[in-house]
């Protein structure tokens, strides 16, 4: 079995999660989850938040979104910090 480097962990509250890929980690994101990425970033598709409010840690790593969208919706509060998107 091939092991693939995590992109991204996922804190909610004492449980650290690590996903292979960003985008899973954002969509199983709850309100008041931290996103870390372990790994620069490619996107392979846009980004939708809908009433969600989480902290995306991008531990000076980048997101290369192509061109594809982040878009939010709704009541929704996202703090980035150490994060370019490019």
């Amino acid at each position: 079995m091939e092991y693939k480097k995590a992109e991204a962990s996922l804190t909610h509250g004492e449980t650290v999660t690590k996903y292979e890929k960003f985008e899973d980690a954002y969509t199983s994101a709850e309100d008041g989850d931290t996103i870390k990425l372990l790994n620069d970033v490619t996107t392979s598709k846009g980004m939708y938040v809908k009433n969600k409010n989480i902290t995306i840690n991008g531990n000076n790593k980048t997101i290369n979104t192509g061109n594809h969208y982040i878009a939010f919706e709704g009541s929704t509060e996202l703090t980035i910090k150490n994060l370019t998107i490019n």
